[in-house]
């Protein structure tokens, strides 16, 4: 990834670990929510 735009590897690696982190919340989040509707119904 890091080739593509220009990064050494400390920027690749923490955009990587900031990018796995925020896809990680979401992915928690939207299950959290996916799992609060249902135990409504």
């Amino acid at each position: 990834m890091g080739r593509f735009f220009n990064m050494d590897e400390k920027t690749t690696f923490k955009t990587w670990t900031v990018m796995e982190t925020l896809i990680g919340l979401v992915g928690f989040a939207a299950a959290l929510g996916i799992f609060y509707a249902a135990s409504l119904i």
